[in-house]
């Protein structure tokens, strides 16, 4: 439920509105070897771009496509965290240990994460 629940607050807070500002900027133009677009572009950065959006759309566009995003992301983070406890329980079972040392945290969390 931690995974799940961990999911769903980031692709809230922060992954859907960063995904919808990096496609804006990504789709602005058709070329970045064009110089003359890159001078009129709409979109500078990443803090501009969302205070643009917010100022010419509102604040609800920057969760545009909040529900596929809490899907993939509430997905993705209960399995990492399902695998990395699994994981953590298989290595201090087999160690005989009550805690992991902090290299073992650091590649479980990354095999986890891979999963």
């Amino acid at each position: 439920f931690a995974g799940l629940a961990s999911g769903l607050t980031e692709a809230i807070l922060v992954v859907t509105p960063a995904e919808v500002c990096k496609i804006r900027m990504q789709s602005q133009y058709h070329s970045l070897l064009d110089p003359q677009q890159m001078k009129h572009r709409k979109y500078t950065n990443v803090v501009q771009t969302a205070t643009t959006i917010v100022r010419e759309e509102g604040l609800g566009a920057l969760y545009k496509g909040v529900v596929p995003t809490m899907m993939r992301q509430g997905c993705n983070q209960a399995v990492n965290f399902s695998v990395y406890n699994w994981f953590k329980k298989m290595v201090l079972e087999y160690r005989g240990r009550k805690e992991l040392d902090s290299w073992e945290s650091l590649i479980l969390g990354g095999v986890s994460g891979g999963m």
